[in-house]
């Protein structure tokens, strides 16, 4: 009896001393972590594992992203890639943190048409890698030329017609899945598309008796846009801010006004006696940015609308005509378009109003259709053209030097690009 005491007895003290241990070992102030990795480039939904090498005694980790749109990190310090940029992953025992810096290389898709001798086909290039769309049945023209990314959904806008017909059909290809928007009989096409928080929304323009009626579609069910006088009307643009409002711009083909719809209400027209052609809308930080060009006979200059009060994109006299544009979330506008005179078309990018030539490495003539800007990183796609334009090459510049997309025919085009 004696010894089976003496024995508890002993348990219970080696339970106290092992406890008392290790809440001791627990208790131990932590001087100095580190991971196991401290530089990392991943590629858009890799992911990778990041750990606590040093001892922590049993304390817990935790793990923070100090930008959840560019990569997340669970609780096991699993880190995944969502979009390009850079990011830091930290790791925090009690008030001890260590760092690593993750780059995630974008996805750039970019979005137009090959020729395949016989028919225009519409493209997509994923990081270079070609897709070609269709709708199940033939068209002879068949184009992409807005899209957009939002999440793992792949959104191009398109339409498609025949020679001899005149109905042109507004198609959207979600996923490469197409959805046909026109309804029957209407002659109709899209130019932009743009998600925000799981709603498409599309613009563009359905004709009826050769006068345009400017046209939203909102998750692919249209809605007719108002303008004035009842005058033929092309929406050209659509942008929703982060707060949900809706903005369509739009151009009077009949009067030299632009016309920018919130919500779907018509915001005072803008008069403009030498207007040519509005191309773009942004929203950023209260302001309100509207892209377009203004002109007599052979001078046409690049202007921007800032909350309707224009603004040249040059100072410079010539030929000038602005194609797309880009404003930072830091309020940096970058507009590209064409400067033309009488042997070259030239292809231009303006950074606040500071020019930069795209490269031609062939001396061809160039003409950029869309911009899309990530950190300091500026990505404009478009063609290169020749043949006295019969032909013409997609191409994509990054920070202005040119690349050719690949998987090419003799004739091809990129109109838009999206990097994620």
């Amino acid at each position: 009896m004696k010894l089976k005491t003496l024995k508890i007895t002993l348990v219970l003290v080696l339970s106290f001393l092992f406890v008392n241990c290790s809440e001791e070992r627990i208790s131990e102030p932590i001087n100095e972590i580190e991971l196991n990795k401290t530089n990392i480039t991943l590629n858009v939904d890799d992911t990778e594992v990041l750990e606590v090498i040093t001892e922590i005694n049993g304390k817990s980790i935790e793990w923070i992203s100090s930008d959840e749109e560019i990569a997340i990190v669970d609780s096991d310090g699993i880190v995944t890639a969502k979009k390009g940029g850079e990011v830091i992953i930290i790791a925090k025992v009690d008030e001890v943190i260590a760092e690593a810096l993750v780059t995630v290389n974008p996805d750039v898709f970019v979005v137009g048409y090959i020729n395949d001798g016989d028919k225009d086909i519409p493209a997509i290039w994923k990081n270079g890698e070609l897709q070609l769309l269709d709708v199940g049945f033939e068209f002879k023209y068949l184009y992409g030329t807005s899209i957009f990314v939002s999440g793992q959904d792949v959104y191009v806008g398109g339409y498609g017609f025949d020679l001899g017909i005149d109905d042109q059909v507004a198609i959207v290809w979600k996923n490469s899945e197409p959805i046909i928007l026109s309804r029957e009989g209407e002659n109709a096409i899209t130019n932009s598309i743009f998600i925000r928080d799981n709603n498409v929304y599309v613009s563009g323009h359905v004709t009826y008796s050769g006068s345009n009626n400017g046209i939203i579609w909102k998750n692919f069910s249209q809605q007719n846009i108002i303008g004035i006088e009842d005058g033929s009307i092309e929406t050209t643009s659509v942008y929703v801010s982060e707060n949900g409002d809706e903005y369509v711009l739009g151009k009077s083909m009949s009067y030299h006004y632009y016309m920018v719809w919130k919500n779907g209400e018509l915001i005072e027209p803008t008069f403009q006696s030498d207007l040519r052609s509005v191309q773009s809308i942004y929203e950023k930080n209260n302001n309100i940015y509207v892209l377009g060009h203004r002109g007599e006979f052979t001078t046409f200059t690049p202007t921007i609308w800032r909350n309707g009060i224009p603004e040249n994109v040059t100072n410079e006299t010539g030929r000038y005509e602005a194609s797309s544009m880009f404003v930072s979330d830091e309020g940096d506008v970058y507009v590209i378009g064409s400067r033309l005179d009488s042997s070259r078309e030239s292809g231009m990018v303006w950074v606040n109003g500071v020019p930069q030539m795209l490269e031609s490495t062939t001396g061809n003539h160039v003409r950029p259709y869309s911009i899309y800007v990530v950190g300091d990183d500026v990505y404009v796609c478009g063609i290169e053209w020749f043949n006295n334009g019969y032909s013409s090459k997609a191409k994509l510049w990054v920070n202005g030097i040119e690349s050719e997309l690949p998987n090419q025919s003799e004739d091809s085009a990129a109109l838009a690009v999206f990097v994620r």
